[in-house]
């Protein structure tokens, strides 16, 4: 499920990413050039103060709140739903059905946590998103706990049901993942097992989100100065530019006293 949420990043960041300067070199010709970009901001502008064209289009996934909050609605009875299959894999047209659910439900569950995330990523500090990415993230692990019978019931099924099921026509769509789930077989837990697993979600990424929470919001920076010897605010962004810069410079100073040598 998580290859989606990288895909709708992805598909939410081209638009922003053709047009990006890149540092080193000229975007026309291919040429490179001596510096790269010079950072002429002295603070870190706050998310109101960047242009339309340069920020993430979330609107893209939901316009508004109340759009997020209907669908976030529709996930959470799937969740119920999905339930309504437990026990019943066997009938490959059950198990289709339900293969069919849980695709519908990862795709909500998806699209929530990624505009959750990257609201929260726009401004780390703002509380209103904080919560908002820890609802998407705990929707995320119900998700997961709700989905977490299907393969030990799958692979309970004797070989040849199993088999059948493979080679089932009606269930083609699903060839590759039927595959899988028996190939992977010795290493599944139990239902139980599989269950208790996903219920560790919250537990599990509460230190990184703590961390994040520390490096991305409330960690200050020192100011450095930048190539015109001028005092700009440091951050996680800034520094490989001024690493960069210092870089150049330093390599542009290494070239010019070799040359001199050769000279003399």
């Amino acid at each position: 499920m998580k290859w989606l949420s990288l895909v709708l990043s992805f598909c939410l960041l081209a638009g922003f990413a053709k047009d990006a300067p890149v540092f080193g070199h000229s975007a026309e010709s291919g040429q490179s050039t001596s510096l790269p970009r010079r950072n002429t901001m002295k603070h870190v502008p706050k998310r109101s103060e960047i242009a339309p064209e340069h920020r993430w289009r979330l609107e893209d996934l939901f316009p508004d709140q109340a759009a997020w909050d209907k669908e976030y609605e529709v996930a959470k009875e799937l969740i119920k739903q999905i339930a309504d299959y437990q026990g019943k894999l066997a009938d490959p047209q059950q198990l289709k059905a339900c293969f069919e659910l849980e695709d519908d439900l990862s795709l909500h569950t998806e699209r929530l946590y990624v505009y959750a995330n990257m609201k929260h990523h726009e401004d780390t500090a703002e509380p209103v998103y904080q919560a908002l990415a820890d609802k998407a993230k705990r929707l995320s692990v119900e998700t997961n706990e709700a989905l977490s019978f299907i393969t030990p019931e799958v692979l309970e099924l004797p070989d040849e049901t199993l088999d059948a099921m493979i080679a089932d026509p009606s269930l083609a769509k699903y060839h590759h993942t039927l595959k899988e789930m028996r190939r992977q077989k010795a290493h599944i837990l139990s239902r139980s097992e599989e269950a208790l697993l996903a219920q560790v979600g919250n537990v599990s990424q509460a230190p990184g989100t703590i961390f994040n929470m520390l490096n991305n919001a409330d960690l200050k920076f020192p100011k450095v100065k930048n190539e015109q010897g001028e005092e700009v605010e440091l951050t996680h962004g800034r520094y490989i530019q001024f690493w960069r810069v210092k870089t150049a410079t330093c390599a542009q100073e290494h070239s010019r006293r070799c040359t001199k040598r050769t000279e003399n």
